[in-house]
């Protein structure tokens, strides 16, 4: 009875004065569902807004944690390039200086990158490349895993070695990249 008052009044009336009761009861039920499916339509709504602050935030906790170990990493280089230039010389077939060269433009990109993430530019390019490159880390970290060679990750101020902690945290910081880039690639 209460879903007979919830319809439009007159399309009951119309339809008793007819003698079309079971019409009336029947739009009745029709109007009822309506309603039920608009509750249903505002709650779904409602999750979906507070999975959105959730993944807005997840993002930006994850943009910021990645643009720390860019600027930690990228400052520690060039202050002190000499354990990832070794690095870099033992994991390519080049010499020492070569090595040192590659690792002063790596640097920079690294602060480079770091800013286009905290300033909020570019984010998907960024997020792309960086998630490459702490799989190609954890790739690396996994060929090198029973040596413990001093990676360099974070030049001589950070002592970092290529064993199980540089392959849990190049893991982590492709799930962080990864996170960054699904929250920023549209979805269709």
């Amino acid at each position: 009875m209460i879903c007979l008052f919830s319809c439009d009044l007159s399309q009951v009336l119309i339809h008793c004065v007819c003698g079309k009761f079971d019409a009336a009861v029947e739009a009745a039920k029709v109007k009822g569902n309506m309603t039920q499916q608009a509750i249903t339509s505002e709650e779904r709504s409602e999750k979906s807004r507070r999975r959105l602050n959730i993944s807005k935030k997840a993002s930006f906790t994850a943009r910021v944690l990645l643009a720390v170990v860019f600027i930690v990493s990228g400052i520690s280089k060039l202050y002190a390039p000499a354990s990832a230039s070794t690095f870099v010389a033992t994991i390519l077939p080049i010499n020492a200086e070569t090595a040192r060269i590659i690792v002063i433009p790596l640097s920079l990109s690294e602060l480079a990158a770091a800013c286009l993430l905290l300033f909020n530019k570019w984010v998907t390019m960024v997020a792309f490349f960086s998630t490459l490159f702490f799989l190609s880390a954890f790739v690396v970290g996994l060929l090198y895993l029973g040596e413990n060679k001093p990676c360099g990750c974070f030049g001589d101020l950070l002592a970092s070695q290529t064993d199980e902690w540089f392959v849990l945290r190049s893991l982590a910081l492709v799930f962080l990249s990864l996170l960054v880039l699904r929250s920023h690639v549209p979805q269709s």
